[in-house]
């Protein structure tokens, strides 16, 4: 191509391209072909293009939102933390395997888990155990355990994990000293 791009993402077979400041495209055989109604995307950054179900993509932005594209249209996915979403940065997002749940990274509030229907799940932040807020890559491997690449490091999210720890590095008000299983 002779214009830069921002972003490309492989989904389900199809090659999908952001170019600055034209909006988005797919690479379809040697042709770039605009998709109808990106234009919003030339002034904002796509950050991650996601399978939704169905036939439809999510696509997230860095600070405009998160957005579903669906036979041509585009509209915007309204979930109950969109604004946090926008106003938090979404660096980088992945499909969870276990469950189809989105794990979106942020610049400024660490990790947001929402269920496939946009409900959160877990919000995951330097406050309760991350090392830092600013994620700069997140990858799930073959055991359903999700790599967070960090400013400061790495950190590895066990979400399949029957148990959970809930630790405060700010505000530690009390401690835990027993656990039980109720039947």
């Amino acid at each position: 191509s002779k214009d830069n791009f921002m972003f490309m993402r492989n989904d389900r077979n199809r090659l999908f391209i952001q170019f600055l400041n034209k909006g988005l495209y797919e690479l379809v055989g040697n042709t770039f072909v605009k998709l109808a109604g990106s234009d919003f995307f030339a002034s904002s950054v796509v950050t991650s293009i996601l399978p939704f179900s169905g036939n439809r993509v999510l696509i997230t932005t860095s600070n405009h939102g998160l957005f579903i594209w669906d036979n041509g249209k585009f509209s915007e996915w309204k979930i109950a933390i969109a604004d946090d979403l926008k106003q938090n940065i979404i660096n980088k997002a992945v499909v969870l395997s276990a469950d189809s749940s989105f794990a979106f990274g942020t610049i400024s509030k660490g990790l947001y888990v929402v269920d496939k229907n946009g409900n959160l799940k877990y919000q995951i932040k330097k406050e309760n155990g991350l090392q830092n807020n600013t994620i700069l890559c997140l990858f799930e491997d073959n055991r359903n355990r999700l790599w967070l690449g960090l400013d400061q490091g790495i950190d590895l999210i066990k979400l399949s994990s029957p148990s959970s720890a809930d630790q405060s590095n700010d505000d530690p008000r009390g401690s835990t000293y027993a656990a039980a299983i109720g039947k």
